[in-house]
């Protein structure tokens, strides 16, 4: 059976990099939290290189503004199809009843 994989929210990793940043190890804070070393160290890095907008989380990058309208146009294709296929088994249902 796959384990599943811990997420840490935004808040928690800049208290560790904020750990860090104090003179703590990277290992201490590791250890101290429970955590792999290899974590802190990656946040820290990701801090370091990039303080606005780190550890967006979920794949949430910094988009294009033409990259989140074709986001939005391809949920609202979905969306619309979905509505469509509903639509379609209600005209069937309610065509049965006559």
């Amino acid at each position: 059976m796959k384990k599943k994989r811990k997420r840490y929210d935004k808040a928690f990793k800049l208290m560790v990099v904020e750990l860090v940043l104090a003179g703590k190890s990277p290992k201490t804070v590791s250890k101290d939290l429970e955590i792999k070393a290899d974590y802190v160290r990656r946040w820290v890095k990701e801090y370091k290189g990039q303080k606005e907008g780190v550890f967006s989380g979920n794949g949430n990058r910094n988009l294009t503004e033409m990259e989140k309208k074709v986001l939005a146009l391809e949920k609202e294709l979905k969306d619309s199809k979905l509505e469509n296929e509903i639509l379609k088994k209600a005209v069937g249902i309610f065509s049965k009843r006559n």
